[in-house]
């Protein structure tokens, strides 16, 4: 794939990660996140929106992964470090009598 058609297949998917985010597309969106962070893992909305769509259905130990590779690759982004904080604490509140 030459990169002019990787950006065009990007900028597409990205279009259709919206579109389904906007419409309550939920699994769609998912699923298209998942399928950009193969293409592009370093972006950084992408992982933030997938690993918060996993974190509202529950999925805690997807998410967290997100998070954590995403802490791995960008070390200095204290917005990632923020949201795996929050699930530790939502985790630990659910698991607390």
């Amino acid at each position: 794939m030459t990169d002019s058609s990787q950006k065009n297949n990007t900028s597409s998917l990205k279009q259709r990660i919206a579109k389904s985010l906007n419409n309550d597309n939920l699994n769609l969106a998912q699923y298209l996140l998942k399928e950009l962070l193969e293409t592009e893992p370093d972006n950084i909305k992408a992982r933030k929106k997938l690993a918060a769509l996993l974190f509202a259905q529950g999925d805690y130990m997807q998410s967290k992964q997100l998070l954590i590779r995403g802490i791995e690759l960008h070390p200095a982004k204290g917005d990632l470090r923020l949201m795996l904080a929050r699930l530790y604490m939502v985790q630990k509140n659910r698991h607390s009598p």
